[in-house]
């Protein structure tokens, strides 16, 4: 089999038409571009230039080879250099997936430092249940996944765990209508609990909680858009639960207020989980992030997005997380 590279050299000489340019550009003598061509001549038993005064020229079946291979030559180049860049984190792809915006804010430090080291690297991420993200995950269409805890997690690299606590919020004019430090569950305000729909992970999870109780939650307010739904806390439509404490600045500001402080409930165990064999070396430097910040990161989990106001990342992150923040 002939290999490649005399075909490489064949193509140089016929795009430069001349052995000495092609040699400088192949970073190879003149003596071995003119042995190589040689090579291949014998191998095809085809003459492929005529010598000139000014260099060379192809002949009648060298333009017709050059005509076949000279496009598949400059791929193969292009996949070569293509190796090159992505192992050299010049280039590359991470697919993220996660089943609860509880991660938005972890998810956007671990990218914000990453995306400061390696910029070039392209972030895809996306929304999705549980068991469509683990089935992707097993299937190789996704790098990286945010689930909560599953039966299913020795099949996997347990990357992370984290815990997500939820207190009760409400606005200053709720707290001052229910002034009651020390709320039982048998006097709880249920009829004033917004929550998100009956299939998001949050709503199962306070479902569960309740149900242990013995008290059935049938809300007024069910929004899966968390943006709005605290909107709708602000305004004093009801109370929410949230893990509250990325939301110290608007506790102090006062936009909204922990209602019952005594209240709180360890609510969602939520992984990110990785195959536990990779070949991508950008997935390989995210993870490596997520191990050496996450204790920076744990106190901003949380419920739902702040205020966009309030936000300070970059651009390309927070327009590929926006769709998040109304999500799950």
């Amino acid at each position: 089999m002939t290999n490649l590279n005399l075909y490489k050299i064949f193509c140089a000489v016929a795009k430069e038409k001349n052995i000495s340019r092609a040699s400088e550009q192949l970073y190879v003598s003149q003596p071995a571009v003119s042995f190589s061509i040689k090579e291949l001549e014998k191998e095809l038993g085809q003459k492929l230039f005529e010598r000139k005064s000014k260099g060379v020229e192809l002949t009648s079946f060298g333009k017709l080879l050059y005509a076949n291979i000279g496009s598949c030559i400059e791929k193969f180049d292009d996949a070569e250099a293509l190796a090159k860049r992505f192992s050299k984190l010049e280039e590359g792809m991470i697919r993220i997936g996660s089943c609860s915006s509880n991660m938005n804010q972890v998810l956007l430090n671990y990218l914000s430092a990453f995306a400061k080291k390696f910029p070039n690297i392209q972030i895809i991420m996306e929304r999705g249940s549980k068991e469509n993200l683990i089935s992707k995950l097993e299937s190789n269409n996704l790098d990286l996944i945010f689930v909560d805890k599953t039966n299913k997690i020795d099949d996997f690299k347990i990357v992370k765990q984290f815990n997500v606590e939820y207190q009760l919020i409400g606005n200053a004019e709720y707290k001052k209508k229910f002034n009651s430090e020390n709320l039982d569950i048998k006097n709880f305000p249920i009829s004033d609990l917004m929550l998100p729909s009956i299939n998001n992970g949050s709503r199962q999870t306070l479902d569960r909680f309740f149900e242990k109780h013995q008290i059935k939650l049938n809300p007024k307010y069910e929004l899966d858009n968390y943006i709005l739904l605290y909107e709708f806390v602000k305004k004093g439509f009801g109370i929410a639960f949230v893990s509250v404490d990325y939301y110290k600045d608007a506790v102090q500001s006062g936009e909204v207020q922990v209602i019952f402080p005594n209240f709180s409930l360890c609510a969602r165990e939520i992984v990110c989980l990785s195959n536990k064999q990779t070949s991508n070396p950008a997935l390989e430097k995210l993870l490596e992030i997520i191990n050496d910040k996450s204790d920076e990161f744990l106190f901003v989990l949380f419920y739902f997005s702040i205020p966009f106001s309030r936000r300070i990342f970059p651009i390309k992150l927070s327009e590929f997380l926006l769709g998040f923040c109304a999500g799950s």
